[in-house]
């Protein structure tokens, strides 16, 4: 349909296209416009500034705000906020100081720049230098404290208000669950003189993003009339945390369901296993857009297929798909896609610099950080995450020192670093120099006392949590089952509960492999039946490991009976099955599973093909424990290990085939060791 040259029209439709960020149709729209008689017209002019604002095309709002013969203070303001809304900081300071007039909507908006900036310090400087401060100066000064985990100081300003609106407690409910303090969050929700959907909804999203989601429920169920945000956010909290069983259900019940819930639950589907179902759904979504093909594109394995299909690209389409890349551990299609990208995105340089660093190039990592034209704090964070995860300690402290600004991300990673290379002390010493903790600071800590095996301050720092959440529960649990302290493991499972905390997948897989500690140990059986009763069998991962778990304790046709309760099984779910025959000495049957896993579609992955090498080993099977390690490489794409070596090195030892053993160690990319030596 045609733009009409009726003004309201105009209005009414570039309103809507700033809305629902069409670019595309607002570029129509402002075709049509050009040729109209209101062509010169300033009040529509301004509104085509908004729209190119809203819909992230900056050199479109400039375009048009230089094509004004005199722009007023209004045009002044909408191309300040089309550069602020955008990230554009240093132009939009250019642009604030080039204005003929400044007022509160013109300081505000630079506000809003230095706060979405990420610099706090000259965002707060800033705000305190404002002769006249509104509603809307407050609550972005806010934002800015919420932004950066600063919730105390969120909630001094806050105390200092003398009206307080909803969007002022929103706000600060919000602040309170970004720093893991879902208490205070409700504690203040409580409080509150009157209550709007937003508001319901924060509190809402609060406890499902922290993991809370029995809390999450309980108040999506008080809520007088929750709307499809509340929906979705519930579904979202689920889907999240692996409840997807709950998620399912919520979602068919949905009297309305967004674009947004629809690519929740397909998201999350295809996070946990289960691909298949993921992509059925996605085909059933009665539209796709960019931001759900996006999204799908990041989490499931047909991305190209539906990446060729959209027919617009945005810049985050483009990082979606060098995601989906890195998740397969396909650098050269990452590099691919980064060199044949349009342009890039401070996302599109991080995607880059972490895959470089997740492939052991931590120097061309640097070397593209420093040929960037500017940082933002993320950048940062990613380049001394990237040091840290990889134990380059030096590095990691002289970045941090470098920084211009640091969030609660850039201190965790620095006590990851000292804690990863055994500085326990030195990472407390960190811990307690933090401005402000969060979850992940508090999890660090406890997990590096955990894993250097101080159990008992790792419980301290659990009991010490200002919040409850399951990720540091689940990493107490998982240390007591890792190191064989099974009985404590599941005394915090059953502590968690009882907290208020809801444990999930990654809860109940500790707990299975505590249980496989109990046995080996000796105790009853009643008692792991009794556990194994409290865990929600629903989701793949959790299945898999109580097929493990019964493997490993010689149950082998308990084990059977899950693996064919798993609708669709997983490599993991077949190296499971695979490896509990192999364990028990039936490697025949175990091997006849490999060729059942084949037929059924899975490819094995390093971990498998160590399982089936291993129960070629044992049944002295030699052409087939050499037809499948040259499948590795050949059919897959898998560069045998030092383990892969040394299953058929064991293979050729138990068969006789001593020459042939030393030739393999004569033609591998590894030096031998004493044991691989002893093997022949």
């Amino acid at each position: 349909m045609e733009v009409g040259n009726d003004i309201q029209e105009y209005v009414s439709r570039l309103k809507l296209c700033g809305k629902t960020r069409n670019l595309t149709e607002g570029r129509r729209i402002h075709a049509s416009l050009s040729k109209s008689p209101h062509c010169a017209n300033r009040f529509l002019a301004n509104l085509v500034i908004e729209m190119y604002g809203k819909c992230g095309d900056v050199a479109g709002a400039k375009e048009v705000f230089h094509g004004l013969g005199s722009p007023n203070v209004y045009s002044w303001n909408l191309l300040l906020a089309a550069y602020a809304h955008n990230g554009h900081l240093e132009e939009s300071k250019r642009i604030f100081d080039s204005m003929p007039e400044q007022n509160i909507v013109s300081r505000n908006a630079m506000l809003a720049a230095y706060a979405k900036g990420g610099d706090l310090d000259k965002t707060k400087e800033f705000f305190e230098a404002l002769a006249q401060k509104d509603e809307i100066s407050i609550t972005t000064m806010l934002l800015a404290y919420a932004r950066n985990g600063h919730a105390d100081q969120a909630r001094v300003l806050f105390d200092q208000m003398s009206n307080k609106d909803m969007v002022c407690y929103t706000t600060l409910i919000t602040a309170y669950a970004q720093s893991g303090k879902v208490d205070e969050a409700r504690y203040l929700f409580d409080r509150m003189p009157e209550r709007d959907v937003v508001c319901w909804n924060a509190m809402i999203s609060s406890y499902a993003q922290q993991g809370h989601t029995d809390q999450a429920y309980h108040l999506f169920k008080n809520m007088p009339h929750p709307d499809v945000i509340t929906w979705t956010a519930v579904i979202s909290g689920c889907a999240q945390h692996g409840q997807l069983s709950h998620a399912k259900d919520l979602f068919n019940k949905m009297p309305q369901r967004s674009l947004v819930s629809w690519t929740a639950l397909v998201t999350a589907m295809a996070k946990y296993g289960c691909t298949e179902d993921a992509l059925l759904l996605f085909h059933k979504m009665p539209e796709w857009s960019t931001v759900s093909c996006n999204a799908v594109i990041a989490g499931l394995g047909h991305f190209e297929e539906i990446f060729e299909r959209m027919p617009y690209k945005d810049i985050v389409t483009w990082n979606a798909m060098a995601q989906a890349y890195a998740a397969l551990g396909d650098f050269g299609s990452v590099k691919r896609s980064f060199d044949t990208m349009p342009e890039w995105d401070m996302a599109s340089w991080t995607i880059m610099i972490l895959e470089y660093a997740r492939h052991g190039r931590l120097g061309d990592a640097r070397l593209l950080f420093e040929k960037m034209p500017n940082w933002d704090l993320v950048l940062w964070n990613a380049m001394i995450n990237a040091y840290a995860t990889s134990g380059h300690l030096s590095e990691c402290s002289n970045l941090f020192m470098r920084m211009p600004q640091r969030d609660a991300s850039t201190w965790n990673s620095m006590v990851f670093a000292n804690a990863h290379a055994g500085h326990i002390d030195h990472a407390k010493w960190l811990f307690d120099l933090m401005p402000e903790w969060n979850v992940v600071s508090w999890t660090v800590l406890l997990a590096a006392y955990a894993q250097a095996g101080h159990l008992a301050y790792a419980r301290e720092m659990l009991n010490q949590l200002p919040c409850q959440h399951a990720v540091p529960w689940n990493a107490m649990i998982g240390a007591y089952a890792q190191l064989g302290h099974g009985m404590e493991a599941i005394q915090a499972f059953g502590e968690m509960k009882n907290r208020g905390v809801s444990p999930d997948s990654v809860t109940f897989v500790s707990v299975i492999a505590a249980c496989v500690s109990l046995v080996t140990a000796g105790v009853n059986w009643e008692l792991v039946r009794s556990v194994l009763s409290q865990i929600a069998y629903r989701e793949t991962c959790v299945l898999n490991a109580i097929v493990d778990m019964y493997g490993k304790l010689g149950a082998v046709e308990r084990a059977r009976r899950v693996f064919d309760s798993i609708p669709r099984p997983t490599t993991v779910s077949w190296t499971a099955i695979i490896s509990a025959y192999a364990q028990n000495g039936s490697h025949h049957a175990a091997l006849e599973l490999v060729l059942a896993m084949e037929a059924d579609g899975v490819k094995p992955d390093d971990v498998a093909f160590i399982t089936i090498l291993t129960a070629c080993s044992h049944a002295g099977l030699l052409a087939q424990g050499r037809k499948y390690f040259r499948s590795m490489s050949e059919d897959h794409g898998l560069l045998p290990t030092m383990d892969h070596f040394n299953c058929m090195l064991d293979l050729m030892g138990r068969v006789g085939y001593l020459q042939e053993a030393d030739e393999l160690v004569n033609s591998m990319p590894y030096l031998p060791g004493s044991m691989m030596l002893f093997r022949i």
